[in-house]
């Protein structure tokens, strides 16, 4: 274990006076600076050795709120370099106290600061073809969404009838969600979706596979079981051209450029 020794002293001819001191472990207090000093450097860190005055809290007067500093009180520690002209000051000498936080909140701030424009210059490259592809992804969001809705619909292209139509209208109205045009639960499909078809021409010459289907979606939810006849329903083939065009014309795209006043009060009635 170390100790601190004022009066140790190193030989006269000794070369190196850190190596005796690690070797002996006791000497004064410039003597584990210097060594905490030299073996910060070894390790790459920027430290220097720091001579001052030591105020020792036993020294402090409470009336007059200071310490006593005198000759006695000098004393050696090392101070390390962690940017911004800002040194962190360490006690390698036993029976000192640890130093206290010193840094301000604008210090910090600046470290910091300091610290992130380091790793945004030196990840420049990756950073910038990141926002190049995160900007081309919300460019082709709507695009991106259609293909897979559309994937999605046929990989659960499966069940009985109504199952069917249940789920193409899930799709349509996730694709209206996803381009702000939300159907409230006040407004039924065929209202919302025609007013929505009336505000872009698109939508608008497609609005035969949206009845068709918005007719099949009304007796799947609110009549009774479907039956594959030719009476109630198309045929299966039928049905599903219907949805497929549907989904193909109805993208949300499409429902995004719609500039139709849909306002659930200004579409009441229609």
């Amino acid at each position: 274990q170390y100790k601190h020794d004022r009066l140790e002293t190193a030989p006269e001819d000794c070369q190196n006076v850190v190596d005796h001191f690690l070797k002996t472990k006791r000497g004064p207090d410039y003597m584990f600076a210097s060594a905490a000093t030299q073996m910060l450097r070894s390790l790459g860190y920027e430290a220097q050795l720091v001579l001052g005055f030591y105020a020792d809290s036993r020294d402090f007067d409470s009336q007059s709120r200071q310490s006593i500093i005198n000759s006695e009180n000098l004393h050696f520690w090392t101070e390390v370099h962690v940017g911004q002209n800002v040194w962190i000051p360490i006690e390698p000498t036993p029976g000192y106290q640890d130093p206290k936080n010193w840094l301000t909140w604008q210090e910090y701030l600046s470290m910091a600061w300091t610290s992130f424009w380091s790793w945004v210059q030196s990840n420049w490259s990756v950073l910038l073809s990141v926002a190049i592809g995160l900007t081309f992804l919300y460019r082709l969001r709507h695009r991106i969404i259609d293909i897979g809705s559309f994937a999605l619909w046929r990989i659960c292209w499966f069940g009985t009838s109504r199952r069917r139509i249940i789920w193409t209208i899930r799709i349509l109205e996730f694709r209206a969600r996803m381009a702000g045009q939300q159907r409230p639960d006040s407004k039924t499909l065929s209202k919302w979706y025609l007013a929505l078809a009336e505000g872009e021409p698109s939508l608008h010459m497609n609005c035969g596979p949206l009845e068709q289907v918005i007719a099949l979606a009304d007796q799947a939810f609110y009549g009774p079981a479907l039956t594959v006849s030719n009476q109630t329903v198309p045929g299966q083939m039928g049905m599903y051209t219907a949805c497929f065009k549907l989904l193909s014309s109805w993208t949300s795209r499409k429902m995004k450029r719609s500039k139709r006043d849909l306002d659930p009060k200004s579409i009441i009635g229609k």
